[in-house]
């Protein structure tokens, strides 16, 4: 089980090959002609967008690395309930550079990006704490389940704009599982007097 925890070092290999398949078929997927103009699920956004949302989020991550290896300045706090529009912001900010170079900019992002986790020693998997530019401190293996999330989830949202079957493979899905548990607990805005609920999978 440990190899599908992604907060266990035992996880790293697992969690690393699945970010990297599903990267390479958001590109694919990114890439063609059919996606790219497209509305996704996420409102408001096209294919394009979401990819200018990866390479926004992943350079971020590059200065919160930066920031604890190289005693840099960390990324500006931007408070949770902002992080739509400031994520939006990012994303459509790369609105008219050409699809090529946005992609092209996307893949060396994705490389740096796993050559900072290929680097990391089974101590720094959870005990190095990186700023996060929405969550505050967190162990550097969020930021691998994190580009899980990025390129698993939002290839199915591009998936569900152009009709294409959009399931998530299963061994992504399984591994998003704790962090799901993770993000309910730190990110919904509960009303007072909200009543206890239950929900079923």
């Amino acid at each position: 089980m440990s190899s599908w925890n992604f907060m266990d070092p035992a996880s790293k290999k697992t969690l690393l090959d699945l970010v990297r398949r599903e990267a390479e078929g958001m590109f694919t997927l990114a890439g063609g002609d059919e996606a790219w103009a497209r509305p996704t699920a996420c409102d408001g956004w096209n294919a394009g967008d979401v990819i200018g949302h990866l390479v926004d989020t992943t350079e971020t991550y590059f200065q919160s690395f930066a920031a604890v290896r190289e005693a840099g300045e960390p990324p500006s706090a931007v408070p949770l309930a902002d992080m739509a529009a400031s994520c939006n912001e990012g994303a459509t900010q790369f609105r008219g550079t050409p699809q090529r170079e946005l992609i092209e900019r996307c893949r060396a992002d994705a490389d740096k990006m796993m050559n900072i986790f290929e680097g990391l020693s089974d101590a720094e998997w959870t005990g190095l704490m990186v700023p996060h530019k929405y969550m505050g401190p967190l162990p550097a293996c969020f930021y691998a389940i994190f580009q899980l999330v990025d390129y698993a989830v939002h290839s199915w949202d591009i998936r569900e704009g152009i009709g294409a079957p959009h399931a998530l493979a299963s061994d992504a899905a399984d591994m998003l599982v704790p962090l799901a548990f993770v993000l309910w607990q730190s990110t919904p805005a509960v009303p007072e007097g909200t009543e206890p609920f239950r929900i079923g999978v």
